[in-house]
């Protein structure tokens, strides 16, 4: 079943696999499998490697909702959280600002959907947790939303080794990405290179394990050496 057709029947959904195994294309594909009328917004808790950046502080609320919030108001035209606060609760604000656009969300069609997609939540727990002293993830406080309208769905990437420390609720259906089998692998060389031959493309699922990014990495490797290198 693929994760549209999860979303469909679950409102929390965890997308876990090994690093390179897809889970931000799988994320970035769902926007057109969404019904009609859909949204889906995505908070990159990887931040091109800025995560852990002291003067960065993705991983706090008052950062992550407020970004969350101001893009869901943008894209939906919802009152907007412009200017951060010590005197604002940003678990509220967003909580607020899930339900008024789940309004408009269910005026334009009322199959569609509203997707919040956090992809690398495990990097900002991490960030977190290399705080002296820890800090919180914002990744616990959307997790830990009570009842969500809905159309509304809550979706979690990150690695399946770093699956305990995201502490999700039961309430999470838990997806795990699998690598390429051999028939994906030899469909996905073959868009690369129509002439692959077979045993080539059996010795490179096996030894990448069926990983879609080093399969990945190894066709952008090969396309940079000269032809008596690769032959």
């Amino acid at each position: 079943m693929t994760l549209a057709q999860e979303l469909q029947s679950h409102q929390r959904a965890c997308l876990h696999g090994e690093g390179g195994s897809g889970k931000t294309t799988a994320l970035q594909d769902l926007k057109h499998k969404l019904p009609s009328g859909s949204e889906l917004v995505v908070f990159d808790c990887y931040g091109g490697g800025r995560y852990l950046d002291s003067d960065g502080q993705r991983h706090l609320s008052r950062h992550a909702l407020l970004h969350l919030c101001n893009d869901v108001s943008a894209r939906l035209g919802v009152p907007m959280l412009v200017t951060a606060s010590p005197s604002v609760d940003y678990v509220r604000e967003f909580s607020s600002r899930l339900r008024m656009a789940a309004e408009v969300i269910r005026a334009r069609d009322v199959g569609a959907l509203l997707i919040i997609a956090i992809d690398a939540a495990d990097n900002s727990v991490t960030a977190a947790q290399t705080r002296v002293p820890p800090e919180r993830s914002f990744v616990h406080d959307v997790a830990e939303l009570g009842d969500l309208p809905k159309n509304v769905r809550i979706v979690v990437a990150a690695r399946t080794g770093r699956l305990d420390a995201l502490r999700l609720p039961a309430a999470f259906k838990a997806i795990r990405l699998a690598g390429f089998t051999l028939s994906e692998a030899a469909e996905f060389a073959r868009q690369r290179w129509k002439a692959a031959p077979e045993r080539w493309i059996e010795d490179l699922h096996f030894l990448s394990d069926g990983n879609p990014r080093v399969i990945s990495y190894a066709f952008d490797y090969a396309g940079r050496q000269p032809r008596n290198a690769v032959a």
